[in-house]
């Protein structure tokens, strides 16, 4: 944002505009807010208002500034009416001042929004709305299903197709940096693509946060860090360092009571009551489904939110673990590994709150891109692909393209 560097210290333009009713303009600050600009409505001994870089920041000094609505230009040029009609300056011999600049007009919000909503170039809800959200998913005994989403703009898709949360996957994060999953990621680069996942989805989102990238007090920081960045919860696991996928052979876990002090210092460190923590055990492959079960119920008495059953066979085991955990259970469906696929509607008969589809999107994805560029490559030209596409204009709704008029109307000024 642009500042003003006043000797008495710097100010800030108005926040983003408000959208007035009809669309008749864009709000500015009121009086007394935060972003109203200093000197308003006074000149300076030329009868203009205060110049850029002087001690007064006036809209007029700004290219663009937000508009004012009814008038073209700033309050130093108000002027009062006199009894027969007509105006007056303010000032006797004042000279006139210079032709105001032209506003433009802005244009309703587009579609979701009505008169009076703010656009928003986010999420329309806040990180405890979508945390909250989870917490009472949980608790309702549905399933809530979640996607995995290796991007902002698959985000956007899930919800638009009603699913009820997004999960982010270390995975999915590894393969898309081009790395494999073995713990070569950090929780700087988890974190920021959570975030730039998260800030565009009005759904839950939870993140794949590996074994918290560290000791105890790295869980703790991780927990912190991704509360900070408007993720609605994480799961930690009780792999090792380095650790795998978990539908791969040779896995190994850390001892329960390390991976007890690991949940602890989540459960210490997390500020927000409503941040859900997942605990993951790997150790059904290692210890046996007895084992497992044991593990997550440790788990839960060291403070877990929700139990992430890793790789699970089938229902009967499914059911089993269901029995003796008295947390809401996670259950992963990923293809190609060692869970078999089951339909939402059976797990939630087997008493399953959330399921994950962890690297179906990418997967998908990959295999259309694959198969893609094959065709091209072959052919020369993508034409016989066009119908397999995303149409521009499909894009463009996604994206709420049209809906960026509202600050300049020129930006969606064309046909798709």
């Amino acid at each position: 944002m642009a500042q003003d560097h006043h000797p008495r210290g710097s100010r800030v333009d108005p926040a983003l505009p408000r959208h007035r009713s009809g669309g008749k303009g864009l709000r500015r600050a009121g009086r007394g807010d935060v972003g109203r600009w200093p000197g308003a409505g006074r000149r300076n001994r030329g009868g203009r208002c205060p110049s850029p870089g002087r001690s007064s920041l006036c809209p007029c000094a700004v290219h663009r500034q937000v508009p004012h609505p009814g008038r073209g230009h700033c309050g130093a040029f108000r002027a009062r009416a006199l009894p027969g009609g007509g105006a007056a300056d303010h000032r006797a011999g004042a000279r006139r001042p210079r032709r105001p600049h032209r506003m433009r007009r802005s244009r309703p919000v587009g579609r979701g929004a009505g008169a009076g909503a703010v656009l928003m170039l986010h999420a329309r809800t806040s990180v405890q709305d979508r945390r909250r959200r989870l917490r009472a998913g949980l608790a309702s005994g549905n399933l809530l299903r979640l996607p995995g989403a290796f991007s902002p703009l698959v985000a956007r898709e899930i919800e638009a197709q009603g699913f009820e949360g997004v999960y982010i996957s270390g995975a999915v994060l590894a393969a898309d940096l081009g790395l494999p999953d073995i713990g070569l990621t950090t929780l700087t680069e988890v974190a920021q693509r959570g975030h730039q996942i998260a800030r565009v989805t009005n759904l839950p989102a939870l993140i794949d946060a590996d074994t918290g990238f560290g000791e105890p007090m790295n869980a703790a920081r991780c927990v912190q860090v991704l509360e900070d960045l408007g993720l609605a919860g994480c799961h930690l696991e009780d792999q090792v360092n380095p650790k795998r996928c978990g539908h791969l052979d040779n896995k190994a876990v850390v001892p329960t009571s390390e991976m007890v002090r690991r949940l602890k210092a989540a459960v210490s460190a997390r500020r927000d009551p409503d941040f859900v923590l997942c605990a993951r055990t790997d150790a059904r492959a290692l210890e046996g489904l007895d084992g497992a079960i044991a593990r997550a119920q440790a788990y839960v008495d060291a403070g877990a939110d929700l139990i992430f059953a890793e790789a699970l066979a089938d229902e009967r085991e499914i059911e089993a673990f269901r029995r003796a955990v008295s947390a809401p259970l996670l259950i992963n469906m990923t293809e190609f590994g060692k869970s078999r696929l089951l339909p939402a509607d059976t797990l939630r008969n087997l008493g399953v709150n959330v399921v994950i589809y962890p690297v179906t999107t990418l997967r998908l994805a990959m295999g259309a891109v694959t198969a893609g560029l094959a065709t091209v490559k072959a052919a020369g030209t993508q034409e016989s692909l066009l119908d397999a596409m995303q149409h521009r204009k499909d894009l463009y709704r996604l994206l709420a393209y049209e809906e960026y008029g509202v600050f300049d109307e020129n930006v969606f000024n064309f046909k798709v």
